[in-house]
């Protein structure tokens, strides 16, 4: 697959964990792939604590992977903070280098729960994505009226810039993966026929009377689908780090990362 993309000229970005794979791989893809191309380490820790998420990781084939790599193309190193790894960062800053990364990225993850044990204990390393969930939650938790609820959240839709948009395995397009119903309940599963691609095209769905009452439902975040709400809803003190125009490349999403650069 790789070697037909650059044949016909395609440039090449490559997303990996690093491990379970032979230098013989590497060689070939390598090989493959120019300098043009990239291609991206998630390593979240250094060789005592990234295995702690990425179980059964492989250190030692994921450092020898990464310089050798590094000689041939362009590599990132995209590295998720946890408690277990907040104190390696200037660490990993000094391998990268010594490596020959081009740029290192602290991932702010955006799945810690309240009290999570994982949640970094230096709240430089909480995003915006953890923050606004948990606000969110505390409102639900608390039971506050729709009226309150309107008020303090908002419904942001990624999927109106033209992200995260979804085509499930079983033909349906859905406005995001999340919409995708888990279950026989939810607007989505009540509506599920409207959706269909084996019925209608992409510009029929997006153009459709069913689409437009969802951007109805989106005006007030207490008539939003769930999965709108769970994965859309903004609490108010967080609209200016959701605005469309702080992310241009991903509309209504915060950065929630800090970027290094290392090299070249």
């Amino acid at each position: 697959m790789l070697g037909y993309l650059k044949k016909v000229g395609i440039g090449v970005s490559v997303e990996t964990n690093g491990s379970h794979r032979k230098m013989d791989w590497w060689r070939k893809t390598c090989d493959i792939l120019t300098d043009e191309d990239m291609i991206t380490f998630s390593v979240d820790g250094l060789a005592n604590t990234n295995h702690i998420y990425r179980v059964n990781a492989r250190w030692q084939d994921i450092e020898k992977a990464m310089r050798y790599c590094a000689e041939r193309v362009t590599v990132d190193w995209k590295f998720i903070v946890f408690r277990h790894n907040e104190h390696q960062l200037d660490e990993a800053r000094k391998l990268a280098k010594d490596i020959g990364v081009r740029r290192l990225t602290f991932k702010k993850s955006g799945r810690f729960g309240r009290d999570d044990p994982m949640t970094p204990l230096n709240s430089e390393y909480v995003g915006v994505v953890t923050r606004n969930r948990r606000e969110i939650e505390a409102l639900i938790q608390r039971d506050v009226s729709a009226e309150e609820f309107d008020r303090e959240v908002k419904i942001a839709p990624k999927c109106r810039f033209g992200k995260d948009l979804s085509i499930t395995a079983h033909g349906f397009f859905y406005p995001c993966s999340p919409a995708e119903p888990a279950g026989p309940t939810g607007w989505f599963f009540a509506n599920l026929e409207h959706f269909d691609l084996r019925k209608f095209s992409i510009e029929e769905i997006v153009s459709s009377k069913k689409w437009r009452e969802l951007e109805t439902l989106w005006e007030r975040a207490s008539t939003a689908p769930l999965a709108c709400r769970e994965y859309c809803g903004v609490h108010k003190d967080y609209l200016k780090e959701y605005h469309e125009t702080s992310r241009p490349d991903r509309p209504n999403k915060p950065q929630d990362a800090i970027a290094v650069t290392i090299g070249g």
